[in-house]
């Protein structure tokens, strides 16, 4: 009896040892993958501490602008399933959103600006593909770089090159700490944009307004300025909160000063999103660890165990069944 359960403790410790590896190099990164099925809507609240009221500014007014008022930011995300499940998006592996922003002012209603983008990436490594109909704000253009919605899984200690819908390219977001936020442990990144002309943005004028002789037009363009905070839970790349403030102005052809501020803005996550998202954000990376570092290690030292008893069990099983010595002694007499 011993021998039978020390086989089948040894063949349990077997299975256990194999299925360690197997959950770590196989079942965990199967599962971190982003859902073709996502649909996500995020909050956050700011202050424009600038906006520019262009028919004011067109009329040479000395302060055109709408100055310090609260507001709130809303965006929409959605997976395009269909999409995502037909070529080239399903033989390379990508997801593909469509997202949608806007951002109102709290007092009264009104809306401040809005965009929309359509990205298609990587569900693993967060990086964008062209495909899809991709595109930003309706337009066709070269994406590259991480998408902006989500790191990768595993996200490292290290700079990324996240794409910017409003220059058209990539910024580097470089890793600053480690730390807890939100009840979350986090990576910190940072993004600090210099002033950047944004392309196609360039605009005719009456030169009067820039204080230029004659009668005739000048050219403007915006330019883009702002840092970005980012904390980001490692394991699932999820954004857990964001703190950013862009400054969009106009400058001359020279590009070299400020001739007015578009969009001057501080914003960041929803106390009250921020707070239930953690929660959620914690428990899909809690199951992560589970299945990639938690459940392999289990296997793998329970599995050694059973091995060793069921040798042990084998073993003896075979010392204690082997022949009898034969008697020893004087003969019996009559």
């Amino acid at each position: 009896m011993k021998r039978i359960f020390g086989l089948i403790l040894f063949g349990l410790g077997v299975c256990l040892v194999l299925l360690a590896p197997l959950f770590r190099f196989y079942v965990g990164p199967s599962s971190a993958v982003t859902p073709l099925n996502q649909f996500t809507e995020s909050t956050g609240v700011g202050v424009v501490q600038k906006q520019l009221v262009i028919s004011k500014f067109l009329a040479g007014d000395p302060n055109p602008y709408n100055e310090n008022f609260p507001v709130k930011q809303t965006r929409y995300t959605r997976g395009d399933v269909l999409a995502a499940e037909q070529d080239p998006a399903k033989s390379d592996n990508l997801a593909v959103f469509d997202t949608f922003q806007r951002l109102n002012n709290t007092a009264n209603g009104e809306l401040v600006n809005a965009s929309s983008s359509r990205y298609a990436f990587g569900r693993t490594d967060s990086l964008l593909a062209n495909c899809c109909n991709a595109n930003a704000g309706g337009k066709t253009v070269q994406f590259s770089g991480v998408m902006p919605l989500k790191f990768p899984f595993f996200t490292k200690q290290e700079t990324y090159d996240v794409w910017d819908d409003t220059l058209l390219g990539t910024t580097p977001f470089e890793f600053v700490v480690a730390e807890d936020h939100a009840g979350v442990a986090t990576f910190k990144f940072q993004s600090n944009i210099p002033p950047t002309k944004v392309p196609g943005s360039e605009l005719k004028v009456p030169a009067k307004i820039l204080g230029q002789p004659g009668s005739g037009d000048a050219t403007i363009s915006q330019y883009y300025t702002g840092s970005t905070t980012t904390w980001i839970e490692p394991e699932t790349g999820q954004i857990v909160d964001s703190n950013s403030s862009p400054i969009v102005s106009f400058r001359g052809a020279d590009g070299q000063k400020d001739l007015a501020v578009a969009l001057a803005l501080k914003a960041g996550g929803d106390p009250a999103f921020v707070e239930s998202s953690a929660k959620d954000i914690n428990s899909k990376a809690d199951l992560l660890k589970l299945v990639m570092n938690t459940l392999p290690i289990i296997f793998l030292i329970l599995g050694l165990i059973f091995i060793a008893v069921g040798l042990l069990l084998s073993r003896n099983s075979d010392n204690s069944s082997g022949p009898s010595a034969p008697a020893t002694g004087p003969p019996a007499t009559v």
